[in-house]
């Protein structure tokens, strides 16, 4: 402490007078706000293993949308393809929909590596916005050709930047 009550480098007059800025300290003269010294920021993982994790990931669900393609290809659709293609998006949506709650290759409430930050969130989300369809619809009214496509475009685009993945 100096002459004037003041902690030597962490507090200081000068910090913004918001509640959540610091814990408010009074002094005699001052008002202080004591900033904590240590910032605490959470490890980001192995991003080598992350990478791979993240590729399999993509490659995955590239599968089941090619596998989808694949069952609404045909023309026309009879009741048992039409029955194997809503099991097929709707187990797909539902994956992707969970996959993107957290945005973690696990699928476990943790701070996201950077690589996952920078391609399987994004990458996810955006394959999750393309599969607008609802799950009870005609896949051939509904367009899920044109959903699987646009999502499937999302996921080969990050998985191209990764180095890997169908062109």
């Amino acid at each position: 402490m100096d002459s004037d009550g003041q902690a030597l480098g962490i507090a200081s007059p000068m910090w913004p007078r918001s509640p959540t800025a610091g814990f408010q300290r009074k002094g005699l003269r001052k008002t202080f706000y004591i900033q904590a010294a240590i910032i605490w920021r959470p490890r980001k993982g192995d991003n080598r293993m992350s990478k791979e994790k993240v590729k399999a990931a993509l490659e995955s669900f590239d599968f089941r949308m090619t596998e989808l393609q694949d069952v609404l290809s045909t023309e026309p659709l009879n009741a048992s393809e039409k029955t194997r293609a809503k099991q097929l998006y709707s187990g797909l949506k539902l994956d992707i929909k969970s996959a993107a709650q957290y945005g973690t290759v696990d699928g476990i409430k943790r701070t996201r590596t950077d690589i996952e930050d920078a391609f399987y969130y994004p990458a996810i989300c955006g394959a999750l916005i393309h599969l607008k369809p609802a799950t009870n619809s005609d896949p051939t009214a509904a367009d899920w050709c044109g959903a699987i496509e646009n999502a499937k475009c999302d996921i080969d685009t990050m998985l191209f930047q990764l180095g890997g993945g169908s062109d």
